[in-house]
């Protein structure tokens, strides 16, 4: 996770530039160490509040959207599938 963070913080290349926000949830893997890196690149972070699961309710319905067709469809990847087409 440290690296991820130096690698999206980074100022050549990394697609967070200052004055820019981050929002994340309150998971562990965003420990102090992880804080004070975004903190340091002058990015702002906002923690979402705990326990709020429809926060983002159209990114959910647009997951859940997409997660219905694909499995709707069906993928079988196996000789026999291949074999009808």
């Amino acid at each position: 996770m440290m690296q991820i963070t130096r690698n999206v913080t980074m100022e050549e290349w990394g697609f967070l530039s200052r004055g820019q926000y981050l929002m994340h949830d309150r998971d562990r893997k965003y420990c102090p160490a992880f804080q004070q890196l975004i903190d340091a690149a002058g990015i702002t972070r906002v923690p979402l509040p705990a326990r709020s699961p429809n926060l983002n309710v159209y990114a959910e319905c647009w997951v859940r959207s997409v997660k219905r067709n694909v499995s709707h469809r069906g993928s079988c990847l196996g000789k026999r599938h291949s074999a009808m087409r």
